[in-house]
């Protein structure tokens, strides 16, 4: 048993699920002798990849209680969260003060948000402008990190139905 960056007792088990690609992008977590997602952050990213848009904290941490049959601090859920970003396996989608699983696990690309505005399904997509985006950036004297776009409409269901 060990303490995790979540705060929680526990043996940490190997998420064989994740592909080795991604495990690699989680930085110094999983450069240690044991690569392992906790069972905390699987709870989380398993929430994330059912969801079916942006989820908060908060819902998550109630959906968590209920998986693991008991209290759970909001750090915790901020921790886990801190940490799937950090590894691209989760983004957060700033106009809707959620979180999302990533799909797209090509760290190199921007990825663009299409966000519904009427039933809150993202759509992400890659988008080959990184560089041309941080050479902008740069020639202003900015070093940008993280490159997220988000256009809000409607899906292409909404758009039919009329809602």
């Amino acid at each position: 048993m060990m303490v995790d960056s979540d705060g929680m007792w526990q043996r940490r088990t190997q998420d064989r699920a994740l592909p080795a690609a991604m495990q690699s992008r989680c930085g110094e977590d999983f450069a240690a002798a044991d690569p392992a997602l906790t069972p905390v952050r699987q709870h989380v990213l398993s929430l994330l990849r059912k969801a079916h848009g942006p989820m908060g904290a908060y819902a998550l941490r109630d959906l968590l209680e209920q998986a693991l049959a008991r209290k759970v601090a909001p750090p915790t859920v901020y921790r886990a969260l801190d940490y799937l970003q950090r590894c691209g396996l989760a983004a957060r989608v700033e106009s809707h003060r959620g979180w999302i699983a990533r799909e797209l696990p090509d760290g190199e690309r921007a990825v663009l948000y299409c966000v519904c505005r009427a039933c809150g399904t993202v759509l992400q997509m890659p988008v080959d402008a990184r560089a041309q985006l941080q050479s902008m950036a740069a020639r202003r004297g900015f070093v940008a990190g993280d490159c997220t776009l988000e256009v809000n409409g409607l899906c292409g269901r909404c758009r039919v139905t009329g809602v």
